[in-house]
């Protein structure tokens, strides 16, 4: 299986790193876990490598978390979701 690229990104640094730790202590799934506190430095690894899956804060806007070229994204919601 090839190793695809995840990057979590949340304001709360604590519990993305948190999160990222746990899902890299799984050997089920392969991934290469990114950990950054802000879009800026999504962005400035987007350049790098590719990000397959990109898992990012609810606080940023839809229009903020496109400009992220990610083959999925997924929202980190707290509470109910109605629309995002």
């Amino acid at each position: 299986m090839n190793e695809r690229n995840l990057v979590i990104c949340d304001r709360e640094i604590r519990y993305a790193n948190a999160l990222g730790e746990n899902i890299s202590t799984r050997e089920d799934l392969a991934v290469r876990v990114y950990v950054c506190s802000n879009l800026e430095k999504v962005t400035e690894l987007a350049e790098e490598k590719p990000i397959h899956l990109f898992v990012v804060d609810e606080g940023y806007t839809y229009e903020e978390r496109k400009r992220v070229k990610a083959n999925q994204v997924f929202v980190l919601a707290r509470g109910r979701v109605e629309d995002l």
